[in-house]
């Protein structure tokens, strides 16, 4: 994917995020129309996001990008701390690179961001 993919599916979640949030008190009927495409976009952003990991027609093998809770929050926009706290609740999956620093698969962090906390695939 490129950055400006990756920018794009990012505003895509964020919007995603947003109307879900806002539906919850205060539902339009335009919401259905805008998420249906939202998905959509999406769904073509995952097919360039496969094909970059080796997943896609290609079937290398797999390597994912590991990245610190730092560059992840700035990545994604979120605060070093929510990051954090997600790790430490088990919400994201991490590992330890020494004996403070987190590292993060930041394709599952997508899925975990589009998906909620619904189950991501392992």
């Amino acid at each position: 994917m490129t950055n400006g993919q990756i920018s794009e599916f990012l505003l895509l979640l964020d919007r995603k995020t947003a109307i879900q949030a806002h539906s919850v008190s205060d539902w339009r009927p335009e919401y259905s129309q805008e998420l249906r495409e939202i998905e959509r976009q999406l769904s073509v952003l995952r097919v360039a996001a496969d094909q970059d990991r080796g997943r896609g027609s290609s079937g290398g093998d797999y390597v994912p990008t590991m990245i610190t809770l730092t560059e992840a929050a700035k990545r994604t926009g979120l605060s070093y701390d929510h990051l954090r706290k997600l790790a430490l609740n088990g919400k994201i999956r991490t590992v330890r690179a020494g004996n403070s620093k987190f590292l993060v698969n930041y394709e599952r962090l997508l899925e975990y961001l589009d998906q909620g906390d619904r189950e991501v695939n392992a």
